[in-house]
Protein backbone atom coordinates (compact mmCIF):
# COMPACT_ATOMS: atom_id res chain seq x y z
CA UNK A 1 0.00 0.00 0.00
CA UNK A 2 1.42 3.56 -0.81
CA UNK A 3 1.50 6.07 1.37
CA UNK A 4 0.51 9.40 1.54
CA UNK A 5 3.15 12.07 0.79
CA UNK A 6 3.29 14.71 3.41
CA UNK A 7 2.02 18.13 3.00
CA UNK A 8 4.68 20.34 1.43
CA UNK A 9 5.20 23.61 2.63
CA UNK A 10 5.99 25.80 -0.43
CA UNK A 11 7.90 28.93 0.64
CA UNK A 12 8.48 31.27 -1.78
CA UNK A 13 12.73 29.84 -2.58
CA UNK A 14 10.32 26.23 -3.62
CA UNK A 15 8.32 27.82 -5.83
CA UNK A 16 10.90 30.14 -7.43
CA UNK A 17 13.19 26.65 -8.40
CA UNK A 18 9.64 25.31 -9.62
CA UNK A 19 8.70 28.20 -11.69
CA UNK A 20 12.35 28.07 -12.95
CA UNK A 21 12.68 24.37 -13.44
CA UNK A 22 9.22 24.65 -15.58
CA UNK A 23 10.51 27.28 -17.56
CA UNK A 24 13.61 25.22 -18.38
CA UNK A 25 11.57 22.59 -19.24
CA UNK A 26 9.44 24.41 -21.62
CA UNK A 27 12.78 25.27 -23.56
CA UNK A 28 13.88 21.91 -23.38
CA UNK A 29 10.58 20.56 -25.12
CA UNK A 30 11.04 23.32 -27.60
CA UNK A 31 13.95 22.46 -28.60
CA UNK A 32 13.31 19.18 -29.34
CA UNK A 33 10.14 19.73 -30.69
CA UNK A 34 11.20 22.72 -33.10
CA UNK A 35 15.05 21.76 -33.67
CA UNK A 36 14.53 24.03 -37.35
CA UNK A 37 13.01 27.00 -35.12
CA UNK A 38 15.41 27.21 -32.81
CA UNK A 39 18.04 27.51 -36.07
CA UNK A 40 15.88 30.44 -37.14
CA UNK A 41 16.39 32.37 -34.04
CA UNK A 42 18.65 33.91 -31.69
CA UNK A 43 18.96 31.19 -29.74
CA UNK A 44 20.58 31.91 -26.64
CA UNK A 45 18.50 34.96 -26.19
CA UNK A 46 15.00 33.64 -27.08
CA UNK A 47 16.09 30.81 -24.61
CA UNK A 48 16.20 33.06 -22.31
CA UNK A 49 13.52 35.05 -22.65
CA UNK A 50 11.17 31.77 -23.22
CA UNK A 51 12.79 30.50 -19.54
CA UNK A 52 12.39 33.90 -17.86
CA UNK A 53 9.02 34.29 -19.13
CA UNK A 54 7.76 30.88 -18.24
CA UNK A 55 9.08 31.75 -14.66
CA UNK A 56 7.17 35.14 -14.52
CA UNK A 57 4.06 33.41 -15.35
CA UNK A 58 4.56 30.84 -12.77
CA UNK A 59 4.66 33.39 -10.06
CA UNK A 60 2.35 35.89 -11.13
CA UNK A 61 -0.35 32.94 -11.30
CA UNK A 62 1.02 31.78 -7.54
CA UNK A 63 1.07 34.91 -6.34
CA UNK A 64 -2.82 35.61 -7.70
CA UNK A 65 -3.68 32.47 -6.33
CA UNK A 66 -2.38 33.37 -3.06
CA UNK A 67 -4.57 36.92 -3.10
CA UNK A 68 -7.50 35.14 -4.33
CA UNK A 69 -6.95 36.70 -7.51
CA UNK A 70 -6.86 34.09 -10.37
CA UNK A 71 -9.84 34.63 -11.89
CA UNK A 72 -8.95 38.05 -12.36
CA UNK A 73 -5.39 37.07 -13.69
CA UNK A 74 -6.72 34.88 -16.28
CA UNK A 75 -9.32 37.58 -17.57
CA UNK A 76 -6.52 39.91 -17.50
CA UNK A 77 -4.48 37.81 -19.78
CA UNK A 78 -7.10 36.08 -22.39
CA UNK A 79 -7.46 40.26 -22.92
CA UNK A 80 -4.03 40.56 -23.95
CA UNK A 81 -3.87 37.48 -25.92
CA UNK A 82 -6.88 38.66 -27.60
CA UNK A 83 -5.61 42.48 -27.87
CA UNK A 84 -2.08 41.14 -29.12
CA UNK A 85 -3.68 38.51 -31.94
CA UNK A 86 -5.63 41.75 -33.25
CA UNK A 87 -2.68 43.58 -33.48
CA UNK A 88 -0.20 41.13 -35.27
CA UNK A 89 -3.42 40.50 -37.91
CA UNK A 90 -4.17 44.18 -38.50
CA UNK A 91 -0.37 44.24 -38.90
CA UNK A 92 -0.13 41.48 -41.39
CA UNK A 93 -2.79 42.68 -43.20
CA UNK A 94 -1.20 46.24 -43.54
CA UNK A 95 1.48 44.84 -44.96
CA UNK A 96 -0.17 42.46 -47.77
CA UNK A 97 0.81 43.79 -51.54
Amino acid sequence: MSQVPARVEFTEELVRQIAMDVGKQVVEHIEHAYPAMCEAVAWNSARLSIRNCTHNAVMEAVKAANEGAIEQMLFRHDAHRRAMRGFRKAENTDRAP
